[in-house]
């Protein structure tokens, strides 16, 4: 596809909200609350999710995930996969999230395309967790392979 259809993803990486990353670091953060989690930069809040709303999103969209892991060896056409290992979470863990989130292991990425005509669109947001942190988000973790 042609450099002009293709869709540019800003991603934003959000820094948690201690006053001495604030001063060190320029961009967005998350403030966490007692009733919501705020995207703030400076002192203007630029946004929330409210977290009962946030908690059942996650609960709807994710009631359960396999993770599986797997060996490669090759590339493109010829690589090949080796799934070892499996994992169903299930029982997310809002609290547990909440937690990570403060700590900087779950980041926030705030996804803006550009059409060709350079007209943007939002792609949603998005929570990115690496997947040492994954399994710390369900409340139960059963292997299945």
């Amino acid at each position: 596809m042609p450099e002009a259809q293709e869709d540019w993803i800003c991603t934003l990486l959000l820094m948690q909200y201690h006053i001495t990353r604030l001063e060190e670091k320029r961009g967005f953060m998350i403030e966490i609350h007692d009733d919501r989690v705020e995207l703030v930069s400076g002192k203007e809040i630029l946004g929330y999710w409210d977290k009962i709303t946030l908690q059942t999103s996650f609960e709807r969209k994710l009631p359960k995930l396999l993770y599986v892991k797997a060996d490669c060896r090759g590339s493109e056409i010829d690589e090949e996969f080796w799934f070892n290992e499996a994992w169903l979470l299930s029982g997310f863990d809002f609290e547990n999230f909440l937690i990570l989130l403060k700590e900087g292991k779950i980041l926030v990425d705030i996804r803006i395309g550009q059409y060709p005509d350079g007209r943007p669109h939002d792609h949603g947001t998005g929570f990115r967790v690496s997947p040492d942190n994954l399994g710390l988000c369900f409340s139960h973790r059963d292997r299945a392979i």
